[in-house]
């Protein structure tokens, strides 16, 4: 089994001779997280066996992997976080945006005429819905701050394929 310092040193090589720019670096984290999650299943489903049932995956292997991968991918985390800093507004406000969507999506939308039956005698009540954000409203907003975000998205995209990982 690899030691931490031994896993962190190949890790190094292995990322910096291979990513080149931070779109590849964004890949390349996707990648390695699916694969940490897999790995991750396996562990969890084959880690505890009775002595009668023998396991066809070789345990230490996998933990072995799950701890390279996790080291890599905090390796790869840390240099596309130094090179996110160039953009670090535009993500946080794409972030912001996507948030006010999903509020305002959230938001109950009711409109309208409501018949209440109340009492012994079923007495009818008459209420009045109306919203300040009705779904036309929200349809239209949506459309607008997502107009935004695929302007900022662009332009991160840019930033993402010229920028090189150092």
């Amino acid at each position: 089994m690899l030691t931490k310092n031994t896993r962190c040193d190949n890790i190094t090589t292995m990322t910096e001779n291979n990513i080149k720019t931070l779109a590849m670096a964004l890949k390349q984290k996707n990648r390695l997280a699916g694969e940490l999650v897999r790995q991750q299943q396996i562990l969890q489903r084959e880690n505890a066996r009775r002595n009668d049932s023998t396991s066809k995956v070789d345990r230490d292997k996998v933990w072995s992997n799950i701890l390279d991968i996790s080291d890599e991918l905090g390796y790869i985390k840390g240099k596309i976080t130094t090179a996110n800093i160039g953009i670090y507004p535009k993500l946080e406000r794409m972030a912001e945006l996507k948030s006010r969507i999903a509020f305002v999506q959230s938001l109950p939308k009711r409109e309208g005429e409501e018949i209440t039956s109340v009492g012994y005698n079923q007495e009818k009540l008459t209420y009045t819905w109306n919203s300040c954000i009705t779904q036309e409203i929200c349809d239209a907003l949506v459309v607008a701050i997502q107009d935004q975000i695929n302007e900022l998205q662009d332009s991160i995209d840019l930033y993402n394929g010229q920028t090189t990982i150092k």
